[in-house]
């Protein structure tokens, strides 16, 4: 597939929230995410590429953060219409008469083995799965409807008893000696 990108400009996005229009402007990048999904190309295909450009952890932030703005923005909804400037308008998107489950996990940014620095994409891949299939088994929702977003916070902006967490934890170590 051709890669689309607009270096030096950027583009507009327009949707419909019910009867109101939307428009936000977007930059080379989003555009192209937003193109890439208008031909169809699955979400788990547009990770895969951020993850090849931008490595493990930051293709999967970047996923994460276009899965979230989207949705934040209620650009990708049930019933919402999407039109890439210069594009024909992409389907509705449908969750087949059940609501979507957006499930956002936060962790801190810090690897759970020796040398890692994050999260891994396994043990997030990991997380995804089971937290829709709790989602299925519990609430029946099917696993096509359901986001997981997964945010790595760096350990200095997570707090914990009134202090930063490392801080917590030396703390709680030191009683517990």
């Amino acid at each position: 597939m051709p890669f689309h990108t607009r270096p030096s400009r950027t583009s507009s996005t327009v949707w419909r929230r019910q009867f109101v229009s939307c428009l936000k402007r977007v930059d080379a990048s989003k555009y192209e995410a937003l193109l890439r999904l208008h031909e169809n190309e699955s979400f788990a295909t547009l990770c895969d590429l951020l993850v090849e450009r931008l490595g493990d952890a930051d293709g999967v932030a970047k996923t994460g953060a276009l899965l979230a703005g989207w949705l934040g923005s209620e650009l990708i909804v049930a019933g919402a219409c999407l039109t890439v400037a210069g594009s024909p308008p992409i389907p509705q998107l449908r969750s087949r008469g059940s609501k979507m489950p957006i499930v956002t996990i936060q962790v801190t940014r810090e690897g759970t083995k020796p040398g890692a620095d994050c999260v891994t994409v396994e043990e997030k891949a990991q997380l995804i799965k089971g937290v829709s299939q709790v989602l299925l088994e519990v609430l029946n929702k099917p696993l096509e409807s359901t986001f997981v977003v997964i945010e790595e916070v760096p350990t200095d902006n997570w707090g914990w008893g009134g202090l930063p967490a490392l801080e917590y934890r030396k703390l709680k170590a030191a009683k517990s000696a």
